[in-house]
């Protein structure tokens, strides 16, 4: 019977282990997503206080890889989304 008792401790000690690997993944995750955002607040308010320069290269610039972030979040978010459900 004592084998088969810290057998059951095993499994039972190897899926808590998991599922807080799990969890620590995920708040990982949001936390990694919450400093992109944060990022993407920057991006928002240079572009709104260059909005006069417009014809600049520079905000061109700025507003293209703003676009390409975005873009790769969105793909990024949707795969993730795929893969939960």
């Amino acid at each position: 019977m004592g084998h088969l008792s810290h057998l059951t401790d095993f499994d039972n000690l190897k899926s808590r282990t998991n599922r807080d690997s799990r969890l620590r993944a995920q708040e990982e995750k949001g936390e990694l997503i919450n400093r992109i955002l944060e990022v993407i607040d920057n991006f928002e308010m240079t572009i709104d206080s260059v909005k006069n320069y417009r014809h600049n290269l520079f905000f061109d610039g700025i507003l293209s890889i703003y676009r390409q972030l975005i873009s790769v979040l969105r793909e990024g978010i949707r795969s993730q989304f795929t893969v939960c459900s």
